[in-house]
């Protein structure tokens, strides 16, 4: 679910039904330790942004993304998922591959939006949280992105590499690829409650 909420917030879900499974981008050697010679090419494509329901899996070897979130291994029937909250989830949301497509996706679609600073802020928001945003977390967001955007011009972070955006945008396509990630880790994104 989470994983098919921040692709659907970026704009990025795909809703093909049917098919074979899907290899959504993960970090390179897990499923050699477990497969042995097949080598997890990922898919590309609308492939690579099925529904999370779509993605290979084996029972000895799950996802690494769904492993990291305690999805349970298909091995035994589980009655209620154990749930937890760890730094290594936190990385995940932050640093994975399909993660951080999503963040630009979403950065890239924040930065063109027509308005100031707010009206892209809340526009981020609501794409995130499904809801309209208070007043203060639209001022928190436009006080976070400021923040960005003062580390990318001092050369603290690099546009370049946080942005699919052209070299034109870069900085503000930056600034809310970094907004993105952000709202991707809260808690109320990834939270049922």
């Amino acid at each position: 679910m989470i994983r098919d909420a921040v692709l659907q917030a970026a704009g990025l879900l795909s809703l093909e039904l049917g098919g074979p499974g899907v290899y959504p981008p993960q970090p390179e050697g897990i499923t050699e330790v477990t497969f042995g010679q097949p080598k997890w090419e990922a898919s590309q494509g609308a492939d690579r942004y099925r529904r999370s329901l779509y993605t290979f899996r084996k029972r000895t070897a799950l996802f690494a993304m769904y492993e990291t979130f305690d999805a349970p291994d298909g091995t035994a029937c589980v009655a209620q998922r154990q749930v937890s909250n760890t730094p290594l989830q936190a990385l995940t949301l932050l640093n994975d591959e399909m993660f951080f497509e999503a963040a630009q996706a979403l950065g890239a679609l924040a930065a063109k939006q027509p308005g100031d600073e707010r009206a892209k802020a809340a526009f981020a928001l609501r794409r995130v949280l499904t809801r309209e945003p208070t007043d203060e977390q639209i001022d928190d967001v436009v006080a976070f992105a400021n923040r960005q955007r003062e580390r990318l011009i001092q050369g603290e972070l690099t546009a370049e590499l946080l942005t699919a955006s052209s070299a034109a945008d870069w900085i503000e396509g930056a600034v809310w690829t970094t907004v993105a990630r952000a709202l991707f880790c809260l808690d109320e994104t990834v939270t049922r409650n």
